[in-house]
């Protein structure tokens, strides 16, 4: 399985950095690591920009994805240093997935394998993948510079979903959405967040108690709980201090760790 977990980095880094590379440091995006999988970059000095390049098999040829995240600074990026990612985010906001294509119809997409020496599926017209990032992400990505101007474009995401019932669209809300919400005051939206907060609460409570040892409940628990203050409680200007304190914390991260520079 080692080896195959090598082989696999290995196709998927040539197909990286044969196709995306040279496009992504040109529009600022930087890599932490010589994996190649895990791009960022800061818009407007408030936004991360993420692309993660994932794969939901562990198997060869390499199928890839792109997970991208357009978020605040004050929720931490995504982040892998394994192509198959398993565990990665399921939020829109921070992990939108989207597969390798070309500005063709799907069913025209003739996907093949990248070369012969780099066992990745990829489309077979055009730059072989390279749309996804110049036509879909990197648009959506250029359009937001402002916590206001990233709030809009998960609103209008969700409410573009396929529901015609309001509270159908903004059902299941990530804690991402949520904190943009408050952040920007959006009480329109306030009623379906206090709903998924009170959803949360109880959830991790019951896995608290089930698993009592297990920090990462514990830690999300009080996350939930200081979004409960925030809607519930009129501790919303507390609340901003806090994300304040998480930018202040990512910020970091995203320099020392990862070597961002913004």
């Amino acid at each position: 399985m080692a080896n195959n977990k090598k082989l696999i980095q290995h196709h998927a880094k040539k197909y990286i950095e044969d196709v995306f590379e040279s496009r992504l440091r040109e529009e600022g995006f930087s890599c932490p690591n010589d994996r190649y999988l895990c791009w960022y970059r800061v818009n407007g000095g408030e936004i991360v920009n993420a692309l993660v390049f994932f794969s939901c098999w562990s198997n060869i040829p390499v199928m890839l994805e792109i997970g991208y995240g357009i978020h605040p600074l004050f929720q931490r990026p995504a982040y892998t240093t394994n192509v198959n990612y398993p565990k990665r985010p399921i939020d829109n906001e921070l992990f939108r997935e989207q597969p390798l294509v070309e500005d063709v119809p799907i069913g025209a997409m003739g996907y093949i394998r990248y070369a012969e020496d780099i066992q990745v599926m990829a489309p077979g017209h055009g730059g072989k993948g390279i749309y996804t990032f110049d036509g879909i992400i990197l648009p959506q990505m250029d359009s937001v510079h402002t916590i206001e101007e990233c709030y809009l474009l998960h609103k209008q995401n969700l409410l573009n979903s396929a529901y015609d019932d309001l509270a159908a669209k903004f059902s299941g809300l990530s804690s991402v959405f949520i904190d943009e919400a408050i952040y920007v005051d959006d009480a329109e939206v306030y009623p379906f967040c206090k709903q998924q907060v009170t959803k949360m609460i109880a959830l991790f409570q019951k896995q608290c108690a089930n698993y009592p040892s297990n920090k990462d409940y514990l830690i999300a628990l009080h996350s939930w709980e200081q979004r409960r203050a925030a809607l519930f409680d009129g501790s919303r200007e507390e609340y901003l201090s806090i994300l304040g304190n998480r930018k202040n914390e990512n910020t970091k991260y995203l320099k020392t760790k990862l070597g961002i520079t913004f």
